[in-house]
């Protein structure tokens, strides 16, 4: 199974890390992370940004988690993640 995923971000007066944390199928192992966007300097014009994710046997859900760090703000747009038979 492969994930092709894609999003848009821009940030104002914090940090922002994207996080793929790929599970097993009850949802409740985590098998591993992988970062897939790291923004630390503030952007007005959206950024895109897309990663292609691959599982290895017992993977087969995907979680994204955004950590943000300092007061400010970002946004996220047109967050997508497909999954693909290989």
């Amino acid at each position: 199974m492969v994930w092709p995923m894609g999003m848009f971000i821009r940030n104002r007066g914090c940090s922002l890390v994207v996080r793929c944390d790929v599970m097993d199928a009850s949802g409740m192992t985590n098998m591993r992370s992988d970062t897939i966007v790291t923004v630390s300097t503030d952007s007005d014009e959206w950024q895109r940004f897309e990663e292609t994710l691959t599982a290895a046997k017992g993977e087969s859900q995907v979680l994204l988690v955004f950590l943000v760090e300092g007061p400010g703000t970002f946004w996220c747009d047109d967050v997508r993640i497909e999954e693909v038979a290989d």
